[in-house]
């Protein structure tokens, strides 16, 4: 897996490390399910557990890791 943060649209290091945790729980989402060996088999995946409605998927659990390191290095 490969993760890709576009740093031109991420106004503050609070953001970029929320981003990078959003996207570290997609891995974590993907890795646990065996049937995803490929880019196909991980486009069905989100598509069966994540549509929006558009070609862009997203679990909760991505959202709240991004919002949790936020916090964290808010308190901190």
């Amino acid at each position: 897996m490969r993760i890709v943060v576009d740093t031109e649209r991420i106004d503050s290091d609070r953001r970029l490390l929320g981003s990078i945790g959003h996207e570290l729980q997609h891995d974590i989402e993907v890795l646990s399910d065996r049937s995803v060996t490929n880019s196909t088999t991980m486009y069905f995946f989100y598509r069966r557990y994540a549509p929006t409605g558009r070609e862009r998927f997203e679990m909760p659990e991505a959202t709240d890791a991004g919002n949790a390191v936020k916090r964290e290095l808010r308190a901190w």
